[in-house]
């Protein structure tokens, strides 16, 4: 289950926060320049390791997803307590309203966005990530065997380390969670 990033104990491992938006007609200007002026406030703030915007659906969606990403639970509640945030909160009141979702650790991988409560068990988590690494692993030494024999380990290491980083974000666990939907998300049968 995600945790709430107030509730969530101290940990060491990256926190990203997931802010949705729901934007009144006719503010998509007001929203952009927010953005920028949300972005130049988090980047002052260590531990920030960037933001994303995202717009899912047509084209005339009026849903925004901000997506800040922070080194750890205490970096992201420094942001979240913020002056700064509060007074960009209270900016973007005027045109739009917030939703907001914490994750930390491989729940990022699997929260779907506006149901934070259906983040799958963690022992499901890792049986669903297994098959994707298994597979991706295999493909990425099955090529690399012919182009980096006598490599030195670290460097095999980190060639694969970055394919797989690359498979399993962009084909292995989309897919593997389509795949076990109804098997990580028994709840929304």
């Amino acid at each position: 289950m995600t945790q709430s990033i107030h509730e969530a104990a101290t940990t060491k491992e990256p926190v990203t926060l997931v802010e949705r938006r729901i934007l009144k007609p006719g503010h998509e200007n007001d929203f952009y320049a927010w953005v920028q002026r949300a972005i130049a406030a988090s980047e002052r703030f260590p531990g920030d390791q960037g933001v994303s915007i995202l717009t899912f659906g047509k084209e005339q969606s009026n849903v925004r997803y901000v997506v800040h990403r922070f080194a750890d639970n205490a970096t992201a509640r420094a942001w979240m307590q913020s002056g700064d945030r509060a007074k960009l909160m209270q900016e973007a009141a005027a045109f739009s309203s917030p939703y907001t979702q914490t994750s930390s650790g491989m729940a990022v991988w699997f929260t779907l966005p506006g149901l934070p409560e259906a983040t799958p068990l963690k022992w499901k988590m890792s049986l669903a990530i297994i098959p994707s690494a298994y597979i991706a692993s295999l493909i990425i030494l099955l090529i690399l065997n012919a182009f980096v024999h006598g490599w030195p380990l670290p460097i095999t290491n980190a060639v694969v380390t970055v394919f797989l980083a690359f498979l399993l974000t962009y084909i292995g666990l989309p897919v593997t969670t389509r795949l076990l939907h109804s098997w990580l998300y028994p709840q929304e049968k």
